[in-house]
This record gives C-alpha cells, sequence and structure tokens, in this order.
C-alpha cells in the first residue's frame, strides 16, 4: 500500500581481514557468575534474576580487539526472560527461552533459560 515495512533486521557485525591490524573472534565462552564451569542452560524463577559473564576468546592473543562492540545480548522471548547489558537475565514468567551473547564478529553462544 506504498508504505515501506522492515521485514528482520539482522545483526551488525565487524571482521577483519588476515592482514589487518584487529584480530578475529574464534568463539564466545558464557559462564554463571559465581561457578567455574561454562553454562549451556540456566533456571531462574520468575521476579528473579541470575547473572552470567561472558568473555570472546582471540584467535591471535597479541592483537588488539576492535572495540566497536565487544558483547551484545539478546533474549528470544522477552515475555519469558528479560537480558540486559550485564548479563543479568530477569525472569518474567513460566516457560522457557533462549539468551544469545553476541561477540563483535557475529560468533554467538546461546544460553537456554527456563522461567519457573
Amino acid at each position: 500500500n506504498g508504505k515501506k515495512v522492515t521485514v528482520a533486521i539482522s545483526k551488525t557485525i565487524y571482521d577483519k581481514t588476515k592482514g589487518g591490524k584487529k584480530t578475529k573472534i574464534k568463539k564466545v565462552v558464557v559462564k554463571k557468575v559465581g561457578t567455574v564451569k561454562k553454562a549451556t542452560s540456566t533456571t531462574v524463577a520468575a521476579g528473579n534474576s541470575v547473572k552470567i559473564k561472558a568473555k570472546m576468546v582471540k584467535v591471535n592473543k597479541k592483537r588488539k580487539l576492535d572495540i566497536k562492540r565487544l558483547l551484545s545480548y539478546e533474549s528470544s522471548d522477552t515475555k519469558v526472560a528479560t537480558v540486559a547489558e550485564d548479563g543479568t537475565i530477569t525472569g518474567v514468567a513460566a516457560g522457557t527461552c533462549t539468551v544469545y551473547v553476541y561477540a563483535q564478529n557475529g560468533m554467538y553462544k546461546e544460553i537456554q533459560v527456563t522461567v519457573q
């Protein structure tokens, strides 16, 4: 009807070529705060929150990171759980969803969240 409609939006990614001075990210590692094990899932009660800590593993540790966007967080269903910029996952209502942690080059890690 002559109106522009946005159908989908993708994440903006940043990456350098092999000859660049910046590094590539090999993977993203996520842990629950207060634990030493890697996290792939977590459970939280509605109204409560749990914090996760994520870090990027670089291909070459000697190179610097291109700090346009370090990490970003996204919930697949904000009616079940929300996630803040610092990695705090807050349960909203009972159900399950996925929280994604994105690195600057598009690498990501998924965390399955169950809200009771």
